[in-house]
């Protein structure tokens, strides 16, 4: 069973920032295991 992060913890782990994440979703290197109704990552 994997444990569900906040995009900010994984952030915080990869010693980089949320939005560097979301970008590198947006330009499609790195994908979210899933996105919330919401549109949380």
């Amino acid at each position: 069973m994997s444990t569900e992060r906040s995009i900010q913890e994984v952030a915080r782990l990869a010693s980089t920032t949320s939005r560097t994440l979301r970008h590198y979703h947006d330009v499609g290197l790195l994908h979210p295991s899933r996105i919330g109704s919401n549109g949380y990552r």
